[in-house]
Formats: C-alpha cells, structure tokens, sequence
C-alpha cells in the first residue's frame, strides 16, 4: 500500500513469464527493491512456493464424440480449483458461502 499523508491507495503488480524459473528468479528481487521504497508499508506476493500446478490437456475430437462442450469443461474446473462461490447455505441465523 502506498501512502501519502492521509490519502492512502493500494497498489497491485502482476508479474508474469512462460518461463517459470526465471519468474521464481526474479520476483522474490524485485519485492526486496519494493520493500526500500519509502513509504511502502507491505509487499507481499500470492505465489507460493512448492505450490501446485495443474495443467490440462482437453482431447477435442473425444469431447465432441461425447457431446461434451469445452465451456462445460472449463466451468467444472473452474467450480473444482478456483476460488468461484458455489453455493450459499442458509440457516436460521447465518448465511455460508
């Protein structure tokens, strides 16, 4: 977050590469050179290290044979592993999400 004086924003950076070695080089370096930024009051990154990757490969012909539409494919991976809301569960005093 940068801040000056009582106004205060946040701030946000996306780094990205096909190259995933030099991404975990250079991103760690160039949060330390954030970080002595005067005024910076926290850099952090949401990439974690030793995280899971999961890369799919969608046989086309057989979806097709199957009837089976790459959006629907996409959407079920989409509700699997990212962070979409699904479904609220309400009782009688309290909503979940």
């Amino acid at each position: 977050m940068w801040a000056a004086g009582k106004a205060a924003r946040n701030i946000s950076s996306r780094c990205g590469s096909s190259d995933l070695d030099e991404l975990l080089k250079w991103v760690p370096k160039a949060v330390e050179v954030v970080k002595t930024v005067p005024d910076v009051v926290d850099v952090s990154t949401d990439r974690e290290q030793g995280g899971f990757q999961l890369n799919i490969s969608i046989d086309r012909q057989a979806a097709a044979r199957l009837g089976v539409r790459i959006q629907d494919l996409d959407a079920a991976l989409a509700n699997a592993y990212s962070q979409r809301q699904v479904s609220t569960i309400y009782t009688s005093r309290t909503s979940t999400r």
